[in-house]
């Protein structure tokens, strides 16, 4: 249940979504430019689709060890991207209570969990953040 502070402060941020999805949208075309040449799978929106681009995940070509060392690197940095998600058989719950062969049932999930990455993007990011982004991953794409 959502409380009447939290009600009262959803309700002013609904005034800016639009603004705030205008912000978002520049940022994830700012990565897309930038990222363009790097080895990397950069999100796809459908012909006439428009997103709230709430995530901007990417997944490292190079595999898990590659992307794990891009998520150090721009750590490093003080830049604060995550993984992106688990598959459900991965959530510990779910390691107790299926069985092995379900566990191992969603392996496109699980491949992908393996080397996507969600990079930093907010109403407000500084304008520096995807050129600084786009620089540490190549940096760290290109290293051994």
């Amino acid at each position: 249940r959502m409380t009447d502070i939290q009600a009262t402060f959803g309700r002013s941020q609904l005034t800016k979504a639009t603004q705030f999805q205008r912000e978002r949208t520049k940022i994830a075309e700012d990565y897309s430019v930038r990222l363009a040449e790097l080895p990397l799978e950069l999100p796809q929106l459908t012909p006439g689709a428009k997103s709230a681009w709430h995530l901007y995940p990417v997944a490292v070509v190079g595999g898990q060890e590659k992307r794990d060392q891009i998520l150090r690197q721009l750590r490093t940095k003080g830049i604060f991207a995550n993984l992106h998600y688990m598959p459900v058989p991965s959530l510990r719950f779910y390691r107790r209570v299926l069985s092995k062969s379900a566990l191992n049932s969603c392996p496109v999930a699980k491949k992908y969990a393996d080397l996507a990455l969600s990079l930093p993007i907010f109403p407000g990011l500084k304008a520096k953040v995807p050129r600084k982004v786009s620089q540490y991953i190549a940096k760290s794409l290109n290293s051994k």
